[in-house]
């Protein structure tokens, strides 16, 4: 039986993270934390949001991350998705869009 979305991709994101990150190249983690989304339509919501401290950056950086066992076209318009809502609708990205 096909699942179209598998919750074992939260999970890694929940417990991994930074590994993630790590193999997608993202180096000087200090600290990072998995973000909770809201299970609302889970088709719609990123796999997983993490805030990421970086050496030597002073706020913490978001990431959206995506995770699909076979490349599928659909996954550009859903990483699209995913950074238009959480760049309209996350208090961290707010701050900054107020402080600018």
């Amino acid at each position: 039986m096909h699942q179209p979305y598998d919750k074992a991709g939260k999970w890694l994101i929940q417990h991994y993270g930074a590994a993630i990150l790590c193999i997608c190249g993202v180096r000087d983690v200090v600290s990072w934390k998995p973000l909770q989304a809201e299970l609302v339509q889970t088709s719609q919501l990123p796999d997983g949001l993490v805030e990421v401290r970086i050496q030597g950056q002073p706020e913490p950086r978001l990431y959206i991350l995506e995770l699909a066992t076979f490349p599928e076209e659909r996954l550009y318009d859903q990483v699209v998705q995913d950074m238009t809502l959480v760049h309209s609708n996350h208090p961290l990205l707010a701050r900054s869009q107020d402080s600018t």
